[in-house]
Order: C-alpha cells, then structure tokens, then sequence
C-alpha cells in the first residue's frame, strides 16, 4: 500500500496503514547524528555487512537472512525502551527515600543518564518511524500466513518479511545506503572476509564521527547548491542527499569534459558514459 507520491514533496511514506517511514530534515538528524544513522544502518544492514558482530556472537553470517537480522536489531531497541522505562520509575523512588547526599547525588546522575538514552532512543526512532510504538513488540508465529512475524499485542500492529523490505527500501532510498550482499565461495574465503572486516573496524574504531555537517559545510561553499546554511537545515535528507548526489555527478561531467576536450579521455573508449550527461539518471 506505499503511496506513491514523489519523496522530495512529502515528509512521510505509507508503508501500511499502521506504519509511516519519516523523512526528517537535516535539523532534525543534526539533533543526534550518530543515533539517527545507527539505527537506520541497523534496520538496513543485511549479514554480510553485520559479518563480525555476529561472528563474535557466534553467528555465522551465512546462516542467517536479512529478515531474521531485522528481527533481532528491531527486538534489541524495543527490549532496550522496556528496560530504561522499567529502570527509570525505579531509580526515582529510591531518590526520593534517600536522605544521605552522597548517594542521592549518584542517584540523580545515574537518572539522568539513563533519561538521556530513552529520550534519545525515542527521538531517533520518532524521526524513522511516524508515531510507532516500538515497545512491545515480540516475535509471534502468524498462523495464517504461517510465518514468523513481529507484533505488538498493545497497539495491534504487525511487521512481516514483506513490511520488513519495504521499511529497509526506503529507509536506504532517503539516506543513500548501499545494499550490500555477498556470499563466500567456500570457508576459508568467509573466514578472510571476516578477519579483513574486523581489521578494517579495529582500524576505524575511533573514526566513528558525524559526517553529516561537513557535507553540509561542503555543499554551502559548492556554487552549485543554491542554499545557505539556514535554508540548508529545511531540506530533508532525501532532497539534501539527492543534491549532494547531483552535484558529485556534475563536478564528474565536469572534469570528464575537461578530459575529453584536451584528449585526454576518449569517449569512443568509455565502458561508462553516465559522465557526459550533467543530468544524473542513476536510480536512487
């Protein structure tokens, strides 16, 4: 049932009658940039990508479908909002009984951190999904469809395999993620596969860093985007990705103009010619 009006002129896409992906604006993201892309990254990530994680957790990553992946990171995030919201309630009772300062005052920090992670988690979720409770779910068995399904028995909404891809379409489609599946052609090639990946993360481990305002800062100092930073901060991520995507597509046709003028670039020898059109027509 996706409604099927063009993403740059609306801020929500219809997925069910119960389920709405957001399409936030650049201010919105800003708020929590790291949070806002770990969650989406999660709910899209398909197991080769996720291939050390669920090796240190003794998964095989080749046993295991994007679905299933899906099911594990969406129930982590719900498990997670019914812990704090079980913690928080807890940890005020025991301030206000408390009389010694000390441990009052360990107390009050100890709430606030735990608030803080709820509210992020709330505020990052809220700006993916459109008014969706996310605790509550479980996995539950659709005897109808005889499928594994995710459901939430107090607001009746369910998630099966065919939301599931819709969900990841478009939450890739608004932030410009890659689907990225690959599978080994025999044991020793998964085990180098793995063993590279975990060196590339160890390698990037401290380069996890919000990318988001130097795109910004790059593209409001580029003559070809036409807003400032004020302006900037309206447009949502779909139409401020797509942007970026253009103007990386031009400054190519540029140069590949460049090349070809001075003889340094055959077109005849060109295996891809998307470069000689300044209209970008790769599909999103």
């Amino acid at each position: 049932m996706v409604n099927e009006k063009n993403l740059l002129q609306t801020d929500k896409i219809i997925i069910t009658p119960d389920i709405c992906i957001k399409i936030p604006t650049v201010r919105e993201i800003l708020e929590n940039e790291i949070l806002y892309y770990n969650i989406t990254y999660a709910f899209t990530a398909t197991p080769f990508q996720c291939m050390v994680q669920l090796d240190d957790i003794g998964i095989d990553y080749t046993t295991i479908d994007e679905w299933q992946l899906f099911i594990e990171n969406f129930l982590s995030y719900s498990r997670s909002i019914t812990e704090l919201n079980q913690i928080i309630p807890t940890i005020k009772q025991q301030i206000e009984k408390t009389t010694d300062k000390k441990i009052l005052f360990k107390k009050e920090q100890e709430l606030n951190r735990y608030q803080q992670l709820l509210d992020n988690f709330n505020i990052s979720l809220g700006y993916i999904f459109d008014n969706l409770q996310i605790e509550g779910f479980q996995l539950w068995h659709d005897n109808a469809a005889n499928e594994e399904v995710l459901f939430n028995s107090n607001t009746g909404v369910k998630i099966d395999r065919q939301t599931y891809l819709l969900i990841a379409e478009f939450i890739r489609k608004i932030n410009l993620y890659k689907y990225v599946k690959y599978k080994p052609g025999n044991e020793n090639a998964k085990k180098y596969l793995i063993e590279k990946e975990r060196r590339r993360l160890k390698r990037n481990k401290n380069h996890n860093e919000p990318y988001l305002e130097k795109f910004i800062v790059s593209l409001v100092n580029t003559s070809e985007f036409p807003y400032n930073y004020k302006d900037c901060m309206d447009l949502s991520i779909y139409q401020f990705n797509q942007s970026l995507k253009q103007i990386q597509h031009k400054i190519d046709f540029d140069n590949t103009m460049i090349g070809v003028y001075a003889g340094t670039i055959s077109v005849k020898d060109m295996e891809n010619k998307d470069s000689l059109s300044w209209i970008n027509m790769e599909q999103n």
